[in-house]
């Protein structure tokens, strides 16, 4: 699947195998679901499968934890597969690594005991930890540590910057129109992502009329055609670009096919796609109330906007596209020295080797 949490496990499972073909550590793996995997991040074989049954899947993961010093849990819901692990290894170390919304809530009790019995929480946001800690204020007694994303090691980044012409002619861009981009996944569930107040935004009167909104990913047909109607009554359909699914290679020709790319999101527990685009050397617009401040750095990378404002979003359109940019080398360069995949292998590395010390 193409969400934040699937992209990082397939980046993380790729950081545990180079560390193990390199001779730092041990690593193995296992899916309550997944048969096989792509053998670029972790050799197909190699991955023990639970093929959709608990009872199989815990007994597997004692079976390969028993000679593991750490497990690291990659989702809040394989907690109970933990506590079977520790009773027949009391002294194995237990890390889960938590994103957003599915730790933005009140935990249940069993929850709660169970993450106290945590040897480490790594968050992917300072963000996420913040809020978990809100939501559970014992938290302060477990080591939480800060874990952000990484771009890809497979990510497709241009290999120029220049802008992307035949992209733009394909959707019907005129020439010289800017061009605004966001993309996502486009479910009833995620409205969230901002992109109604972006329409809104362009509808305003003081817009520009050769300002065109690119919304790419796959989208669920019902949220696409409210999407359409809303645009429709905004008046601003016919500069509404719908692109559906973005096959892998081409993503990073979209990012360069944008002027800004925009995102105003109001649950993004870190916001992979904003150093994605800064990657391909493209101006950033993230919204204030989430983890995605830390993805732009705090807007050292990128202007930030309250997502529930229209007139904000449009006046960061307007600034990115009157001011003179960051040349995209110098967006490149910084975003992939703080979240390029050889840091993220590094601070892994480093956080393990923490764990089997402790």
């Amino acid at each position: 699947m193409t969400g934040g949490i699937e992209k990082f496990n397939r980046s993380f499972l790729k950081a545990l195998h180079e560390l193990s073909v390199e001779g730092h550590i041990n690593a193995r793996a296992i899916s309550p679901y997944e048969s096989t995997s792509d053998a670029r991040y972790w050799p197909a074989g190699r991955l023990l499968n639970g093929f959709g049954n608990k009872i199989l899947f815990a007994l597997k993961t004692i079976w390969v934890s028993r000679k593991c010093e750490v497990l690291v849990l990659g989702h809040i819901h394989l907690m109970p597969v933990a506590r079977l692990v520790r009773l027949f290894r009391p002294r194995i170390r237990v890390v889960l690594i938590v994103h957003g919304i599915e730790v933005w809530r009140t935990y249940t009790r069993s929850e709660r005991a169970m993450l106290l019995k945590c040897h480490a929480i790594w968050s992917v946001s300072e963000y996420t930890r913040g809020r978990m800690r809100q939501s559970f204020p014992d938290l302060i007694q477990v080591p939480m540590g800060i874990f952000p994303n990484t771009i890809d090691p497979y990510f497709s980044i241009p290999a120029d910057f220049s802008g992307r012409e035949w992209l733009r002619h394909r959707y019907g861009i005129p020439d010289g129109a800017k061009v605004i981009l966001t993309i996502t996944r486009i479910l009833t569930s995620e409205k969230y992502k901002g992109y109604d107040v972006i329409l809104r935004a362009l509808a305003m009167e003081s817009s520009p009329r050769d300002l065109f909104y690119v919304l790419g990913g796959k989208s669920e047909q019902r949220e696409r055609e409210r999407i359409e109607a809303l645009a429709a009554s905004l008046g601003v359909r016919d500069r509404l670009i719908l692109t559906g699914f973005i096959a892998d290679e081409e993503i990073g020709d979209h990012y360069r096919m944008a002027d800004v790319f925009v995102m105003p999101s109001k649950k993004e527990g870190f916001g992979i796609v904003f150093i994605e685009a800064l990657a391909c050397g493209v101006p950033v617009i993230a919204g204030d109330q989430d983890g995605s401040k830390e993805a732009v750095l705090n807007g050292d990378l990128g202007l930030l906007v309250n997502p529930d404002s229209a007139p904000h979003v449009l006046a960061a359109i307007q600034q990115q596209l009157s001011t003179k940019p960051k040349a995209p080398e110098e967006l490149h360069d910084r975003v992939m020295d703080k979240f390029g995949f050889e840091r993220f292998k590094r601070r892994l590395l480093h956080n393990l080797s923490s764990q089997v010390r402790s």
